[in-house]
C-alpha cells in the first residue's frame, strides 16, 4: 500500500530532527480504510489468519504510505529543477495492526465477536467524521492519539468496548493498535448491567 495520504510540513530543523506535521483527520480515514479491507472485506480464512497473529500478540505489518511534503518542494525546488530531480520529496511511514484484548470481559473472545466490535468501531468513526463533528482524540506524551469512538458489543449479559489507538513506535512507523477497554468506565454500560 503506498498512496499519498497528507501533504507533511517538515520543520526547519537538521535532517535527523525534522518534525512532519501530519492531518489526523485523513490518517485517521486512511486507518479505518486499511483496517476495513484488511479484517471485514477479506475471505473469512484470511481474517481469521489475521486475527489469529494478532490475538497471540503478534504486531503485522500492513505496509507504507507516502506523505509529500509541498512545502520543502517549493523552498527546493529550483535546486532541484537544475538538478533534473523531482521537487516532491516522498517520506515513507509504515503501518502495523496490533491488538490489546487484556482489559476483554467474560470468554468467548472470537473471531466474530472481534469483528463485530471492529464495525461498530469503524462505523462510529466514519459516521463521525462524515458529519465533521469532533472525533474526541486523546494524546499523550509520546505522541500516541486514542480514538474515542469506541465499538460496543455484548455477548450473553457482558458487554466490552474496543478503540483505536495510533501510536508511533520509531521514527517512521506507526501501529493501529485494536484496544478493548474496561466497559464499566461507560456510563450507559453500568446502567445496563444494573
Amino acid at each position: 500500500m503506498s498512496e499519498e495520504v497528507v501533504p507533511a510540513e517538515i520543520q526547519e530543523n537538521p535532517p535527523e530532527k525534522q518534525k512532519m506535521t501530519i492531518n489526523i483527520v485523513q490518517l485517521l480515514d486512511l486507518s479505518c480504510g486499511v483496517l476495513n479491507q484488511l479484517l471485514i472485506r477479506q475471505p473469512a480464512a484470511k481474517s481469521k489468519k489475521l486475527f489469529k497473529a494478532l490475538k497471540q500478540g503478534d504486531v503485522v505489518s500492513v505496509g507504507a504510505v507516502s506523505l509529500s511534503s509541498k512545502k520543502v518542494a517549493a523552498e527546493q525546488s529550483a535546486a532541484k529543477q537544475e538538478e533534473g530531480a523531482s521537487a516532491d520529496q516522498d517520506h515513507k511511514i509504515s503501518l502495523s495492526v496490533a491488538l490489546d484484548y487484556s482489559e476483554f470481559r467474560g470468554p468467548g473472545f472470537s473471531h466474530p465477536l472481534f469483528l463485530d466490535a471492529l464495525k461498530g468501531m469503524l462505523h462510529q468513526i466514519a459516521t463521525t467524521m462524515r458529519a465533521k463533528q469532533d472525533l474526541n482524540i486523546m494524546t499523550n506524551e509520546a505522541g500516541a492519539m486514542l480514538v474515542h469512538k469506541p465499538g460496543v458489543v455484548k455477548l450473553d449479559d457482558q458487554y466490552n468496548v474496543m478503540v483505536l489507538s495510533v501510536e508511533p513506535v520509531r521514527k517512521s512507523a506507526l501501529v493501529l493498535k485494536l484496544m478493548f477497554v474496561d466497559p464499566s468506565q461507560y456510563e450507559a454500560v453500568r446502567r445496563e448491567e444494573e
